[in-house]
């Protein structure tokens, strides 16, 4: 929602505002901004770059820092030390003589405050030239966390900084060390209103840094030329909804400018003219503003040996503008805040910078811009951390909107004071999205002794969270005669899919099913099928609202038809079949790797599967071997497979099988169940040391084209081909050999010429590769697809750090059949995504402890819905919320206004949103109902972005609004009857 191309105020005084707290000489200054201009501006940023358990402990790198890695490092408390030392040493300093920091990771920064308070007042005083980098708790990979994890990651730490460190944050974000970028981060940023980024790692990038003039230049896939440098380090990343951000492309990496410190402005000279092929930072920009970033891993602050130290780079600066190397470009130090902020107000003034796009149908090669790979191997590194960061994240998405119910008036058990507990559960998962503990990529000591185990804590802490609110919520139901159980719906969609749910009554109150046939709504309605299964579970088939519950009893009442699963024996298969797929499990004697074939009943096509086991002996945890130029070699033997046991009932049937693979042996679970036209299936196991086991899945015919989910978005293309890709490896090293992976959030869908083949939906982040019709020399079958499902890297790598995997995991996931699958961007493989990997929670509400004890609060509906979307959509998050509105004239906060954000692949079509409570669900009528338009940090938009959503209040429970991007944040803010200015002003 928030443009980096329309500035409030005149873009022209902004940009002479901007200028004049850096340039003292006004003859400078208008000749920066005369059209066309004379001089050109080129801003040292001073900054470092501090990882969090990437070699060693936080810790350790607190204390002491890496001594090993770079002999200019220093630990985090000294490196923060001496910066806030010399920004506000220089803070009465003239115009051009102010040291300058900027600074992305408030995680460290938070914990040197906390030892250094004294320290605080200094940063506030030295602002803006002591600035917080979009303000994230860590530098956030973006390809792999799950969306909203990713928001967090910036939204906690940016309330802490607006609180302790006014007048410090950037709307300008730092990326510099993440090993690609997701198409879909344009419009995650801008939803967050964060207005651009500096990044440094992109397809071609890795080529340029080690070999020079060998590789690619660009950060678009296709050169000019190939000794031509593109003119595109400031660009406009655009995506296909309209989303738009100002990119900043570091050429040389982030500690680029390091060499001038001690080589002077010779050096300088070669960095603005004369680095990387075609000339340089000065000769690749379109607009009269020139960065060179300063700072490497852990790198202290550059200084003079001066008494008190100050900062080398205003020396630099200094000599810079008396020598004869200049050539028109003026030198200063400033913030990459200062910078961004120049180029945007430039660009809106006059325009000229290059929109390049997310590879969308149309686009010409020369304007694509592919942020991923860079480096693959990561995908499927260390796949624990994956999957407990997507679990986290789903439990405290479900904890948010439980506790909006939860905090409903009267607001039983005090859950209206929850808000602080659910903060301190994100802020682990908000870490969680490190570049560096979400890839997998540090050594076993770091891995195994913090990373790991802190992935633990964050998944345990969201999920006995969440429990608790479930649990809460089921006793405070106004109770029935023979209450059973309570179902929870915790997607932010109603279910299409994914409707069966097994319920395992809690052991202190056990339930006998002999008999139960169905279970009844108390809230009314037609029974839903219930059926006892072997395993002691009952399997329930019912409807749940969005974000919402329904209360049961047990019944012996037949239930109305439903989608009957069946399950048979034959020679060596077992045939499970419902009203839309039939699976066929090849028991010993299968083809070579498969052992499952789902046929789509409606076309009679097949999908097989199985497993592939591939030697990756010289890949690392950051690469597949196939990145160092090395091609696998396929280590599958046939598998045998034996069926161990099995649950069956006429709603969901349950496969457990043994699959061994040469040494291998790995637990396979397959379920399908009544009404899903895809089936489940789990595979627990490890990877041998430098193998990758993977998922292959061969359709009925050639693969040309995916569609995947990212982040927050679809991602409608064909896969990118890496730098060097069909190339000879060794001209120039580190070109690939073939396969190439890409990672899917949520789904991936395969299509044929005319027709869907089929799709495959996930709980996690996989790896896929696949081979497009008129491919050549690619490791899968034009219509075989590849998830690497495990991986145990433990070979070669020069990135700083190696490790090993021989854990246990579990990748879940499911594999759809071809018919009803869309053939243009729609949520609808999100909302069934969802349904398989969020499954209905089922609980068993207590009795009062005293049937005599008539205080007991029991005060929700049987039913309950916290929102819903009509349309093509979905609710992402549902929240209390956070944050005060600060624009005058807006209704103030109260801690019942719920926040929404809402997912679309439709913008501009009118929505119709739905947020109870009504007077049959809440003790307390709702008056009046006024809806606020927020970005995702919950920060107010303008007056504009306003007007352009249209929302209109349609009563006290509904409203519509025309979405213009696939994200939106909305505020409800209710004001209910019975309470003397409860929730008014």
């Amino acid at each position: 929602m928030t443009g980096v191309t329309t500035p409030t105020t005149d873009p022209a005084q902004t940009e002479r505002d901007i200028l004049a707290t850096l340039v003292s000489d006004q003859g400078v200054i208008d000749a920066i901004l005369a059209d066309p201009p004379t001089q050109r501006l080129v801003v040292l940023m001073q900054s470092t770059h501090l990882d969090w358990d990437w070699i060693v402990s936080n810790l350790q790198y607190f204390r002491e820092g890496v001594p090993h890695w770079n002999n200019a490092a220093g630990s985090v408390r000294n490196i923060l030390d001496s910066a806030v030392a010399l920004t506000s040493g220089s803070s009465g300093a003239g115009v051009g003589n102010r040291a300058a920091f900027s600074l992305a990771e408030l995680g460290f920064l938070m914990h040197f405050l906390e030892r250094e308070p004294a320290r605080t007042a200094q940063i506030v005083a030295a602002a803006p030239f002591f600035s917080l980098m979009g303000g994230a708790v860590e530098t956030p990979d973006d390809l792999l966390p799950h969306g909203e994890a990713f928001i967090r990651t910036y939204f906690l730490t940016r309330l802490w900084a607006e609180r302790t460190l006014p007048g410090t944050l950037s709307r300008y974000a730092w990326l510099p060390d993440d090993f690609g970028h997701t198409p879909c981060l344009p419009a995650t940023f801008e939803a967050m209103g964060i207005a651009g980024f500096g990044f440094a790692r992109c397809p071609g990038s890795d080529l340029a840094q080690n070999n020079g003039a060998a590789g690619p230049q660009l950060v678009a896939i296709t050169p000019p030329s190939p000794t031509q440098q593109s003119r595109d380090a400031d660009f406009l990343w655009s995506t296909a909804d309209g989303s738009t951000t100002l990119a900043h492309y570091l050429q040389n990496a982030y500690s680029q400018g390091d060499g001038a410190v001690s080589g002077g402005v010779n050096q300088l000279a070669f960095i603005l003219f004369h680095d990387k092929v075609g000339g340089g930072n000065a000769n690749t920009v379109r607009l009269p503003y020139v960065m060179v970033p300063f700072g490497d891993d852990f790198g202290m602050p550059f200084t003079t040996g001066s008494n008190p130290p100050q900062s080398a780079l205003l020396g630099l600066a200094s000599q810079w503008n008396g020598s004869s190397q200049r050539r028109d470009t003026y030198a200063v130090c400033a913030t990459f805040d200062q910078y961004m902020q120049l180029v945007a107000a430039r660009n809106a003034r006059s325009g000229g910078l290059q929109a390049l796009f997310s590879p969308a149908p149309g686009t010409p090669a020369a304007l694509t811009f592919w942020g991923t790979p860079y480096w693959t191997g990561f995908y499927a590194t260390q796949p624990a951390v994956k999957n407990l960061h997507q679990v986290a994240t789903r439990a405290m998405l479900a904890a948010e909107s439980l506790a909006a119910i939860a905090g409903l008036e009267p607001a039983v058990y005090g859950t209206h004071l929850l808000q602080s507990n659910l903060d301190h559960g994100w802020m682990p998962i908000g870490i969680s999205t490190s570049h560096n503990l979400l890839t997998g990529c540090g050594p076993d000591v770091a891995s195994y002794a913090e990373s790991v185990p802190f992935y633990r804590y964050a998944a345990a802490n969201a999920l006995a969270l969440r429990r608790s609110l479930l649990e809460s919520i089921a006793n405070a139901i106004v109770p029935a005669p023979k209450t059973a159980v309570v179902l929870f719906n915790e997607i932010g969609c109603a279910r299409t899919t994914g409707r069966v749910a097994v319920y395992r009554p809690d052991a202190t109150a056990p339930h006998s099913f002999t008999g139960v046939a169905s279970v009844v709504p108390v809230a009314g309605g037609a029974p839903c099928a219930a059926l006892p299964a072997s395993d002691g579970t009952l399997h329930v088939l019912a409807d749940v609202p969005a974000l919402g519950y329904d209360q049961y009893t047990l019944s012996n009442t037949a239930a109305p038809a439903y989608d009957v699963v069946t399950r048979t024996e034959y020679s060596n298969v077992i045939a499970l079949e419902n009203a839309q797929v039939s699976v066929e499990i090849l028991l010993d004697g299968a083809g070579p790797g498969q052992f499952l074939t789902v046929y789509d009943k409606a076309t009679k096509t097949p999908i097989q599967h199985g497993l592939r086991v591939f030697s990756d002996a010289t890949g690392g945890i950051y690469r597949f071997g196939t990145e160092y130029g090395a091609a696998f070699s396929e280590q599958t033997p046939v598998p045998a497979v034996v069926e161990t046991s099995f649950v069956a009932t006429g709603l969901l049937a349950i496969e457990h099988l043994a699959v061994t693979l040469g040494t291998s042996v790995f637990e396979v679970e397959i379920a399908l169940a009544s009404g899903d036209p895809y089936v489940g299936v789990a595979v627990r196991g490890s990877a041998a040391p430098a193998q990758a086991v993977m998922g292959s899945f061969q359709f009925a015919g050639p693969i040309a084209g995916i569609a995947h989910g990212t982040p927050h978005g679809v991602n409608q293309q064909l896969p990118p081909v890496p730098p060097g890709s069909g190339q000879n490896a060794s001209k120039p090293p580190n070109q690939w050999v073939a396969p190439y992976f890409i990672p899917t959030h949520e789904y991936v869908a395969f299509f044929g010429a005319n027709a869907p083949l089929g799709a495959v939906l996930h709980s996690a982040v996989h790896a896929w590769s696949v081979q497009l019709q008129g491919q050549q020399g690619l490791l899968p079958a034009p219509n075989e697809a590849l998830a690497c499902l495990l991986r145990n890297a433990t070979g070669g790598g020069n990135e700083g750090a190696q490790g090993a995997d021989p854990g246990v995991h579990v990748a879940r996931y499911a594999i759809r059949a071809g018919t009803g699958i869309p053939k243009t961007p729609s949520t609808q493989l999100v909302r069934e995504s969802r349904a398989f990997a969020w499954p209905l929670a089922a609980v068993t509400p207590l009795t009062p402890p005293c049937p005599e004890d008539t205080q007991w609060p029991r005060v929700f509906s049987p039913t309950f819905s916290l929102a819903s979307v009509d349309g093509d959509a979905v609710v992402n998050a549902a929240k209390i919320g956070s944050r005060k509105p600060t624009v005058e004239g807006t209704p103030p906060n109260t801690d019942e206004d719920l926040v929404l954000r809402i997912f679309t692949l439709e913008p501009l079509a009118r929505l119709t949103v739905h947020v109870p409570p009504t007077a049959a669900q809440c003790s307390f009528l709702v008056t009046s109902l006024q809806v606020t338009a927020l970005n995702a940090l919950e920060e107010q938009l303008t007056a504009a972005q306003q007007a352009a959503l249209q929302i209109t209040i349609t009563d006290t429970q509904t409203f519509t609004f025309v979405p213009q991007r696939v994200l939106t944040t909305l505020q409800i803010h209710r004001v209910w009857s019975g309470i003397p200015n409860y929730g008014g002003p």
